[in-house]
């Protein structure tokens, strides 16, 4: 039995948390052993702990994550988060070889750097999950640079890999550079909302699965909502889940500024704010359509595989139609317009019965692509093909 070890940037309260929380679960447990470091305390901390799998938090970590600006100031922090960790390095250093681990997986690129040198410590190879599209600056193209230096990378779709080779200015066709989409929980399948039976509830529930954020256009709902006020569709709610962030020179939060709009436009009756939920298929089988509204062109993400598995039409901005086939499985606006995406709803409103239909098709497609049993085999053959190729060592016994 090998032991992977998971570099995990957050604690549960993200995408990539999320995603390898139900990775690591669908893993043959009769081959591969998944330790858990957990870079902030948080959901995924009781899961693991439920599951009987083997984790910790070690909040020293450091990250590093290239963005539109301040990427100097960022890098000083990571620096600083060094100097932290150099401190408890062998610490952590003593628990990791107590797990006799034969890889680092490194969960988000951000743990990339790290995940670097913790892997020529143990003398163990690494491979990295590519999850964002870092804007193209030399910030980020050192980052990929130093990617591309794994011994596998693991895009979570086409869009991913295209950026990736974009950066680093040539092919990654080998073996070790594999699509792999993410795996969505199984009880999502087992959803079924009413709209699949074209029966109409008091209203049509829009659920944003996105932490509030400018850049994941959390505050593009609010316009659409306006349009909605003005036209007297109360029959469609919002209900936005999410995480509370600070924006670079204003003097309040993204949520208080969503609260105060929300406010001042009287918006009370159609949009609903909520805390972060650690469940989000809870939410989603409540739920009759998901919206995604970001600033970037990226109509996918974890919010969108669960939910096509739950059988939920998507509405979203962009180009990108591998995920959700405008027109069967949801509809991708190329531009963001209000009155455009308010029109979506109402349609999607009073024809339930097509809102159901484009439901059944995201869910069947969503088992062709997102379902585990099929892609964890990916997953443990590349462990595999790594594994043999480097020589690694068993260090781990079979469990009886």
């Amino acid at each position: 039995m090998r032991s992977i070890l998971y570099i995990d940037v957050e604690g549960g309260r993200g995408g990539s948390s999320r995603s390898l929380r139900v990775m690591s679960g669908n893993l043959d447990s009769r081959r591969f052993r998944p330790v858990i470091a957990l870079r902030e305390h948080g959901s995924s901390e009781e899961f693991y702990k439920s599951k009987n799998v083997s984790h910790f938090v070690f909040p020293e970590m450091p990250a590093f994550r290239p963005s539109e600006r301040k990427n100097i100031l960022s890098f000083l922090i990571f620096l600083k988060d060094v100097a932290v960790f150099s401190r408890k390095y062998s610490k952590f250093l003593n628990i990791v070889r107590r797990e006799n681990v034969s890889m680092v997986h490194v969960n988000h690129e951000g743990m990339a750097l790290f995940g670097r040198w913790l892997a020529g410590r143990l003398n163990v190879p690494w491979i990295c999950h590519l999850r964002c599209i870092y804007p193209e600056n030399p910030w980020s193209r050192w980052l990929y640079g130093v990617i591309d230096q794994a011994d596998a990378r693991i895009f979570i779709s086409e869009n991913e890999q295209e950026h990736f080779e974009k950066m680093i200015g040539k092919r990654a066709d080998c073996k070790n550079n594999i699509v792999i989409n993410n795996i969505a929980p199984e009880e999502c399948f087992e959803n079924r909302p009413l709209a699949h039976d074209g029966v109409a509830g008091e209203f049509l529930r829009v659920a944003s699965l996105t932490n509030f954020d400018y850049g994941r256009g959390v505050d593009r709902i609010l316009d659409v909502a306006r349009i909605l006020k003005s036209m007297g569709r109360k029959d469609i709610r919002f209900y936005i889940y999410g995480k509370d962030s600070r924006v670079s020179g204003w003097s309040m939060s993204f949520e208080e500024f969503l609260r105060q709009e929300i406010e001042e436009y009287e918006l009370e009756e159609f949009v609903n704010l909520r805390e972060h939920s650690s469940e989000p298929e809870k939410i989603l089988a409540q739920s009759d359509v998901l919206v995604r509204l970001r600033r970037q062109n990226n109509p996918w993400g974890r919010d969108v595989i669960e939910a096509m598995a739950s059988g939920l039409p998507v509405v979203s901005i962009g180009n990108y139609e591998g995920f959700i086939e405008s027109g069967r499985g949801g509809f991708i606006e190329r531009e963001f317009d209000p009155k455009s995406v308010a029109d979506i709803f109402v349609k999607l409103r009073e024809d339930v019965r097509l809102c159901g239909e484009m439901g059944i098709f995201n869910q069947r497609k969503a088992a062709r692509m997102f379902r585990g049993s099929v892609n964890i085999v990916m997953i443990e053959r590349l462990y595999k093909d790594i594994i043999e190729e480097k020589n690694v060592g068993y260090f781990v016994k079979e469990q009886q």
